[in-house]
């Protein structure tokens, strides 16, 4: 019987989890664009973990890998990932190579043994969609970027500083210019 004093991580996160569901089908998703826009190699923060090669790690240190490699995942969501991938010889580790087969944007499986085949293009699924205002929000926003930018204008404000780590992000669609006309 577990001693009810200390309550271990599991039973923590599992009252997280409880009160928030998640959709690992969703989530793979999620994770697959993530990949996909920050060109992540998610095998390598895996493999730093994996040193004998076997596709399998502990959950701690899944959970490691995962934050590592720069995934914004909560508590809730790696419980989920780490049940969904988890190995059924041993209840303690996870299958990560599992993880990482489905998450696969790059290459198509097997695509070494047929030289003609390509790779499907995931890059129509990453299209933002416009968000919509009302006419009377679209007002108001512009009502508040005139505003602003006549105080950026009589107090001499620099706001271009504040916008150059963005400029140097390869994967920004921010524009300096954009911001400072």
């Amino acid at each position: 019987m577990a001693d009810l004093r200390f309550p271990g991580r599991s039973e923590m996160i599992g009252t997280l989890s409880a009160s928030q569901k998640v959709n690992v089908g969703d989530l793979l998703y999620q994770i697959q664009a993530a990949v996909f826009r920050g060109r992540i190699r998610l095998r390598e923060f895996f493999t730093d973990f994996d040193p004998l090669g076997s596709g399998k790690v502990t959950e701690a240190k899944f959970r490691t890998a995962l934050d590592e490699s720069g995934l914004k995942l909560s508590d809730p969501q790696m419980t989920e990932l780490a049940k969904a991938f988890a190995d059924p010889t041993d209840s303690k580790r996870v299958k990560y190579e599992d993880l990482l087969h489905s998450l696969e944007v790059f290459v198509t499986p097997n695509m070494e043994l047929d030289p003609a085949s390509t790779v499907s293009d995931f890059t129509p699924s990453l299209a933002r969609i416009p968000t919509s205002m009302t006419p009377a929000e679209e007002a108001e926003l512009g009502k508040l970027l005139a505003m602003l930018s006549h105080r950026v204008k009589t107090r001499g404000l620099l706001v271009r500083p504040f916008f150059a780590d963005y400029e140097k992000n390869v994967n920004s669609t921010l524009v300096i210019d954009h911001v400072t006309q």
